[in-house]
């Protein structure tokens, strides 16, 4: 995987430049301590806990408005950000050497239709740029 650019560098996501898909997603390796909880052999709480919390902390601190991260049982942690007058779903799988950090932009079918999705790649943006500046995420790929 590629290194993340840092903050200072960042001009718009690799992944997406000169492209007509966006890619949503990205594969993490992040340096955070492992949270997933077992009892007698059984996963009693995913991992991905402490990753979700810094993101949707990250995310704060630009002005989003984000809800506390909950358990998807099958899935991992998801929460939703407002941003940008939008609704962007967020969940974090852990797959044990890296986290998957998957994006959806929930907003209601007309701003979604009516307003384009500038404000999803806005958001993507903002996500790769928080993610940069910290030192835990170590290295990304855009995917999916």
């Amino acid at each position: 995987m590629a290194p993340l650019q840092r903050a200072a560098q960042l001009t718009g996501i690799p992944a997406m430049e000169n492209s007509t898909h966006i890619k949503t997603a990205i594969e993490c390796v992040v340096d955070f301590p492992d949270d997933q909880l077992e009892e007698d052999r059984e996963i009693v709480r995913p991992g991905g806990m402490g990753v979700a919390t810094a993101i949707a902390e990250l995310l704060r601190q630009t002005g989003a408005t984000v809800t506390e991260p909950c358990l998807d049982f099958e899935h991992g942690w998801e929460f939703v950000a407002e941003r940008y007058g939008r609704r962007f779903w967020v969940l974090v799988t852990d797959l044990e050497k890296t986290k998957l950090i998957q994006t959806q932009d929930v907003s209601s079918l007309l701003k979604r239709l009516f307003s384009g999705r500038q404000a999803y790649t806005d958001f993507l943006k903002l996500l790769h740029r928080v993610l940069a500046g910290d030192a835990r995420f170590k290295s990304a790929e855009w995917v999916a």
